[in-house]
């Protein structure tokens, strides 16, 4: 059965679907890895008023995780958020192992920021 939703209601659907997925506390969580994060992104370092928004990154897979603990999330940019969830599902996919994950996503993280470090240095260079 394909059933269309106004906007009102889609949103009250997203919020529902949220809160069964993430939990009662998820939206506390999530502003709690904001505020620990500066409210920037921990790959790129872009701030929220940059950044179309925020998200907070479990970076053990919800799935495999099963947890929201405030240790295993971090908050990225909707780009960086997109760019580690396909590196992570592909190496889960391929037999990778939690641990292989958490490496995986340090090692984004610190390429990422060297990456723009670089990039801000030759912007100044030019300058």
């Amino acid at each position: 059965m394909n059933r269309k939703y106004n906007s009102k209601q889609k949103r009250k659907f997203d919020r529902l679907k949220r809160k069964k997925r993430y939990g009662p506390r998820w939206d506390d969580i999530r502003k709690l890895v904001y505020k620990r994060d500066g409210e920037r992104c921990r790959a790129c370092g872009r701030h929220r008023s940059e950044v179309h928004k925020l998200n907070a990154h479990h970076i053990i897979l919800l799935r495999v995780s099963q947890t929201n603990d405030a240790r295993n999330l971090i908050t990225l940019c909707d780009e960086c958020h997109v760019e580690l969830e396909q590196k992570g599902l592909k190496l889960l996919k391929s037999g990778g192992h939690r641990k292989d994950i958490v490496r995986m996503t340090y090692r984004y993280l610190i390429e990422k920021r060297a990456r723009m470090k670089n990039k801000l240095e030759e912007n100044k260079d030019e300058s």
